[in-house]
């Protein structure tokens, strides 16, 4: 006995039928002045409460054992969603994120606790039209919405385009107290297509300059054309062209700078200053948000070696900017800044070996450094380059053919001239001639009875007497 009492709980005895009782024992000492010690028994019928409890702790079992396959399940799938490669996002039909895999972690920079609960519009902007698309009637989605393509955004800021295949499920939630709930969820599997993009507009941009130059004439048509194919392709804002000019240029007006400037490049094989001052003599811009940017940099003229222009030509290197507004050799910061211009490129156009000019773009999103593009604009330069050589050469041998045709002309009228020449000295000697042989006949001929004279005469028998002096014969007359 314990302080005067004891329990004991499920006592348990098997009945005739085989049926089970349960009783609750609980035992009571009392004991009175003056009279011997008593023991209180108290039975309770605890059957119906047994085969509660009993069937209580089976469901609870068997709930622990659904537990356990469903944590396992679980694991299991987590394991097989997070080995895929593809990004994966399942959201509510508000758009709330509820399912991401590692991959999505990986490529947006966040943690799983970060993007649970969050709105899907923290990564796109593009979050209606991937619900619009997975609402589609599958004949369709599969037809012309296979794939949609999105920007999507990192933790870091980096703009990304994904790839999204879009599909909804719909979940039945039955329930004892109410009507059963139907739930609608979207499925978005992706890949990051970002540098498949890259590779297509470095493609398009290097095939768009090779048609321009195969298809321009001249330098003048052909250089404003290269610009806009690289701005568009690329989905850059503004591309300038630099050339070296003389120190004597940079204190020109525009006007006269124009003027004075007979060419969009240095001649190859020429003699140019190592660090030169470069102007530029062209521009391409898309949209007027970059337009102040533009107009206040008309016919700009750099220092030697400033800018980005002019570490190009230094270098004779293709050159990346990914902040302007951080890079201490702009010398344009406070333009770009107003314009919204955040990264630069720039690469050299080479000839002969040397450096004949050098492009710039700008682009007002932030852009991380790109080799490729960079080694790309490089084999463009080149070709750039040698398109410049050719055109140069071009004009030379139009001018040297000029010339010629100068030279021919000039000396096919003094041919014309001294054949006039001739034939009027022709036609004078034949007058003269004429005229002679008239003298001789007035000289020798008497004008009335038209018979030889005395002097015709004379000269006659001078030249017989001198013949037959010679001959050593007689002469009669």
């Amino acid at each position: 006995l314990d302080k005067g009492c004891f329990q004991l709980s499920n006592s348990t005895r098997i009945l005739n039928n085989g049926s089970y009782l349960y009783l609750n024992l609980y035992l009571f000492a009392h004991k009175e002045h003056l009279k011997p010690e008593r023991l209180i028994v108290f039975c309770e019928d605890a059957t119906d409460t047994a085969a509660i409890e009993q069937s209580m702790v089976q469901a609870a079992n068997e709930n622990s054992i659904k537990l356990d396959y469903l944590a396992t399940a679980r694991d299991y799938i987590d394991k097989i969603l997070n080995s895929i490669n593809d990004i994966l996002l399942v959201t509510t039909g508000s758009g709330t994120i509820k399912k991401v895999n590692k991959s999505t972690q990986i490529l947006f920079g966040y943690t799983e606790s970060e993007l649970i609960g969050k709105p899907i519009s923290m990564i796109t902007a593009d979050e209606e039209l991937l619900r619009q698309v997975s609402q589609l009637p599958a004949e369709i989605k599969n037809e012309f919405w296979h794939q949609v393509k999105v920007v999507c955004t990192t933790k870091k800021g980096s703009k990304l385009t994904v790839a999204f295949s879009c599909s909804t499920i719909e979940t039945s939630i039955e329930s004892k107290h109410s009507h059963n709930k139907t739930i609608q969820d979207f499925v978005y599997v992706g890949r990051d297509i970002t540098e498949e993009q890259r590779t297509k507009k470095r493609q398009a941009a290097q095939y768009a300059v090779a048609r321009i130059m195969s298809e321009s004439g001249s330098l003048e048509s052909a250089t404003p054309k290269i610009m806009q194919a690289i701005c568009e392709s690329l989905c850059w804002d503004i591309g300038e062209l630099w050339t070296p000019v003389d120190e004597k240029h940079t204190k020109c007006d525009a006007e006269d700078t124009r003027d004075r400037v007979p060419f969009l490049f240095a001649v190859p094989d020429s003699k140019v200053e190592d660090i030169p001052f470069l102007l530029r003599v062209g521009v391409w811009r898309r949209g007027t948000e970059v337009g102040e940017f533009v107009e206040n940099c008309q016919q700009i003229t750099l220092e030697p070696g400033a800018g980005l222009p002019g570490i190009v030509w230094n270098t004779g290197y293709p050159q990346w900017i990914t902040d302007l507004l951080k890079d201490r050799n702009f010398v344009r910061s406070h333009l770009a800044s107003k314009a919204g211009l955040r990264s630069a490129f720039g690469f050299p156009i080479r000839a002969s070996g040397q450096v004949v000019g050098v492009m710039t773009f700008f682009c007002r999103e932030k852009q991380p450094s790109d080799e490729e593009l960079l080694q790309m604009m490089a084999a463009i330069g080149s070709q750039l380059g040698q398109f410049v050589k050719r055109k140069y050469a071009e004009q030379e041998l139009q001018e040297a053919e000029a010339s010629l045709r100068f030279l021919y002309e000039q000396e096919k009228q003094q041919s014309e001239k001294l054949a006039q020449q001739n034939l009027a000295l022709e036609q004078t000697k034949l007058e003269l001639e004429s005229a002679n042989q008239a003298l001789h006949r007035l000289a020798s001929v008497d004008g009335l009875n038209h018979i030889a004279n005395r002097r015709c005469f004379d000269k006659t028998l001078q030249s017989e007497w001198q013949r037959m002096a010679r001959e050593k014969k007689p002469v009669s007359l």
